[in-house]
């Protein structure tokens, strides 16, 4: 509820493509939450729908406002932001066309405004029960679970890169006064993370809401899945031409620090020979469900490997055409051979100091997770009252928060500091990082508990 009693006006935003039958199921799930109905809009946008979703909504007797647009393939930004336009509520609730909203959605989104007017409200989204165990389904459930597991840690402070606009809500003013989603992104991917960037650079805060759950129908195929791979190189390579300055917290500037001959072998076939490397693609794939039914897993997964990271490359050439297209686009950043040895961190540049700090901030809350037996997630370098301790002086570490803004989640402590920080800052910081808190100075380093 808003600060003075009164339930605020709530609009519901789904971008939909081609999934009635789901869609309806949405739609009555929504008409049958504990909501004021007479403060509650729905607004379907019709993404070049081809299976009768307009009729099926014609059918319907809503109990709530309901209105929906037809529009040509436009992508998801474009579709969402005709629905921001449509719009009347005081808070905008983004929902995609495949999470159904459990009992309490609303009202829990609706709750977590309450405190203050300038937050951005991430819900929660778990994959559905009564989805198809397979490997490509088990795989993309595990991750998607690690991921709300790192939202919902203790300590720790959301960022842009955690946004997903499947489920999460923010005062439709705030959208209007950034502009909404960059149309830019036209296919899939980024456009929630580069949104969420320019929120928090207007100012706004991010929560995690849990109790605003939502069950995620997810039906992707492995095929499409791939797809969205090589569509997300693309936002990656839009994104990194509007922020270049955060070029290295993508993953692209982590594939072209790979010397492997497997690795280098994929990114060749890439850009050089792209037909080979399709034919060949297309070939492991028709493989990959007698291996899961063999339950050959082991080889299912290095294939998997295989091919996303080969259809990753393949939406950079998409975009960037050439390897030496590849290496204008890098820059500076542009490594032909990396060195394995980790350069220890002395100085830092400060182009936002508030930002540095709440990234030290987070190494220094997730050195207590730890101490406190939190569960380790991957490696990252730690912050000690000594100055920086890498993987081989701890053993490991939990992922820290995702700096606010500054990076994209998952991105490796040592790579950040070593190499990320001095492209983002003014004032130059010298000698050692500033003391530990006076928490995190009692946590010694033989106190720490691994399950």
């Amino acid at each position: 509820m808003s600060q003075n009693g009164h339930k605020p006006f709530l609009s519901v935003v789904i971008p939909t493509h081609n999934r009635r039958d789901v869609l309806i199921r949405i739609l009555e799930a929504l008409f049958s939450q504990d909501y004021p109905q007479e403060r509650l809009q729905v607004v379907v946008v019709l993404d070049d729908c081809t299976d009768d979703t307009e009729l099926a909504l014609n059918a319907l007797n809503p109990p709530v406002s309901l209105e929906y647009l037809c529009l040509p393939k436009v992508g998801q930004a474009a579709a969402r932001n005709k629905g921001i336009r449509q719009s009347v509520g005081d808070l905008i609730v983004f929902l995609d066309d495949d999470v159904e909203p459990a009992p309490g959605f609303l009202r829990a989104h609706a709750s977590a405004h309450s405190p203050a007017d300038n937050l951005v409200v991430q819900g929660y989204y778990p994959f559905s029960r009564q989805l198809k165990r397979h490997l490509h389904m088990l795989s993309a459930s595990r991750w998607w679970e690690r991921h709300f597991e790192r939202l919902g840690q203790p300590g720790r402070k959301l960022g842009p890169c955690d946004l997903c606009t499947g489920n999460l809500s923010v005062r439709r003013e705030h959208l209007m006064a950034v502009g909404g989603f960059d149309e830019a992104f036209g296919g899939y991917g980024n456009e929630d993370y580069e949104l969420g960037w320019r929120l928090s650079i207007h100012g706004l805060e991010f929560r995690f809401c849990r109790e605003a759950l939502g069950w995620h129908h997810y039906a992707t195929p492995l095929s499409k899945s791939l797809m969205r791979t090589r569509e997300e190189a693309r936002a990656d390579v839009t994104y990194g031409r509007k922020y270049p300055h955060l070029k290295r917290s993508f993953r692209l500037f982590t594939l072209t620090q790979e010397r492997s001959i497997s690795r280098t072998l994929i990114r060749a076939l890439a850009f050089q020979f792209p037909k080979l490397g399709d034919r060949i693609a297309s070939r492991l794939l028709k493989l990959m469900y007698p291996l899961e039914r063999l339950g050959l897993r082991g080889t299912w997964t290095r294939i998997n490997w295989t091919l996303r990271r080969y259809y990753y490359w393949r939406g950079i050439t998409d975009s960037l055409g050439s390897y030496r297209a590849l290496k204008e686009y890098l820059g500076n950043d542009w490594v032909k051979h990396p060195a394995k040895t980790r350069t220890r961190v002395t100085g830092i540049d400060l182009q936002n100091e508030a930002a540095v700090i709440e990234g030290l901030e987070g190494y220094e809350a997730a050195y207590i997770l730890v101490k406190n037996g939190a569960r380790p997630l991957s490696w990252l370098w730690m912050r000690s009252a000594d100055g920086w301790l890498g993987p081989s002086q701890i053993k490991e570490a939990i992922e820290a928060q995702a700096w606010a803004g500054v990076t994209r989640g998952g991105v490796e402590g040592v790579r950040l500091m070593r190499a990320f920080l001095p492209s983002i800052i003014p004032v130059q910081i010298s000698g050692r990082p500033r003391p530990l808190s006076e928490q995190a100075q009692k946590v010694e380093l033989n106190e720490l508990s691994w399950r």
